[in-house]
């Protein structure tokens, strides 16, 4: 059993197509807000929760092999990036542990462990990441170079001072998010993450 966390984000929504295509158990962790009918109808078990509740992960964890980590914060995201990139990865994979998960993937993004202080987002996936190498659960962190939602609020604060600094930071970001390169870096991401269970024990993979 897989259990996929941001299940109905755009990556999310693409690894459960992609393990369901392959006819892989799917635990999908959602909001009750979201739209998840089409995991529903793939196939995947449907478990509503709330990321910042630690007894809501837990459940989530029980009868689980594989934990796949990809969610991640933005600019409405209740408690920012403190809350939702590290605080909820730290009790995944506490709870992952207790469980007897046999291997933990954390979607983590390209740059993190260059001390982006000013990023809020780098510096929770990198703290997040220290924590997993530690944790004694095998593991595979994958470092995109750029295609979730959360991204952009991470690098546009690089930008913040000043109007015309955001305004230059926005338009590269939206002009970033559209190149090719970022859909196959995507596609790719999948594909590894599908065959997961012939990853090696431990591997930080740079993507894109």
């Amino acid at each position: 059993m897989f259990l996929v966390t941001g299940a109905t984000g755009g990556l999310g929504r693409r690894i459960v197509r992609l393990l369901r295509e392959r006819e892989q158990p799917i635990r999908a962790f959602v909001k009750l807000t979201s739209r998840y009918g089409e995991l529903e109808h793939r196939g995947a078990e449907i478990f509503i929760g709330d990321l910042l509740e630690e007894r809501d992960i837990q459940k989530a964890c029980q009868g689980v092999r594989y934990v796949i980590s990809a969610h991640g914060s933005n600019a409405s995201s209740r408690g920012g990036a403190q809350a939702l990139d590290y605080r909820a990865n730290i009790d995944l994979i506490d709870a992952a542990k207790a469980a007897g998960v046999a291997h933990f993937v954390f979607i983590s993004v390209l740059g993190a462990d260059r001390g982006y202080e000013d990023a809020p987002v780098f510096k929770a996936k990198w703290a997040v990441e220290q924590y997993l190498r530690n944790s004694g659960l095998n593991y595979t962190i994958l470092r995109p170079s750029g295609f979730a939602s959360n991204c952009g609020a991470s690098l546009g604060c690089r930008y913040r001072r000043g109007r015309n600094r955001r305004r230059r930071g926005r338009r590269w970001f939206r002009g970033w998010q559209k190149r090719i390169s970022i859909q196959i870096a995507h596609h790719f991401i999948c594909r590894l993450i599908a065959l997961v269970n012939q990853i090696a024990e431990h591997i930080v993979q740079n993507v894109g």
